[in-house]
């Protein structure tokens, strides 16, 4: 098993792995800072973030298992009070490598870009495994959906911002316009809307 966290340990030639596959563990926390500061999330890690990764090189790719742990803390969707969430997320995702074309301007694209199904690009000919990018994405689909802090959550009033939660408060309820009920059902998720996958 490999522990470091040198980002270069995180691009990965796949046909340099072991026959019987590698197994590494990623806590290097600016992984998954980096891309909350650049994606203006409203995410806090407050427990580590660790992620456990076992590779297995077949003749058509990678497959990749593991498993991401730790502790975010991100607002409630209805009254935007920090709640605390716990990451326990198993995955297991299969890297294919990137086509090789006979004709050398094809060949020359493919290795200055990624296959947009797979997260193995060629540089120099050699496959290579981007995880980090691999394990953002992973990161992203271990977040909640709906972050409420309790079930019932009754959320803010929209006239004074009043938190329900904490007591009532004066304000009439207004009459809403029939036209906009379509966009009441509607739902914003500011940390999974720009950033499902870093490039």
């Amino acid at each position: 098993m490999q522990k470091t966290n040198d980002p270069a340990f995180l691009f990965i030639a796949v046909n340099e792995l072991p026959a019987d596959g590698q197994e590494k563990i990623i806590e290097d926390q600016s992984l998954w800072q980096k891309g909350l500061v650049e994606f203006g999330m409203d995410v806090r890690i407050t427990s580590p973030l660790q992620a456990t990764v076992e590779l297995t090189r077949f003749p058509q790719g990678c497959l990749v298992k593991g498993h991401l742990g730790g502790e975010v803390a991100l607002p409630c969707r209805r009254c935007a009070e920090e709640i605390r969430c716990p990451i326990d997320y198993d995955f297991e995702d299969f890297e294919e490598l990137p086509v090789q074309e006979d004709d050398e301007e094809e060949e020359v694209a493919l290795e200055n870009d990624f296959n947009r199904e797979s997260r193995i690009s060629l540089v120099k000919g050699v496959p290579m495994l981007d995880l980090k990018a691999l394990l953002w994405e992973e990161f992203m689909l271990a977040l909640p959906d709906n972050p409420l802090c309790k079930p019932d959550c009754q959320g803010l009033c929209p006239v004074c911002g009043c938190n329900r939660n904490l007591g009532s408060c004066s304000c009439a309820e207004t009459k809403a316009d029939p036209r906009m009920a379509v966009f009441r059902t509607l739902t914003l998720d500011k940390n999974k809307s720009a950033a499902t996958k870093k490039n």
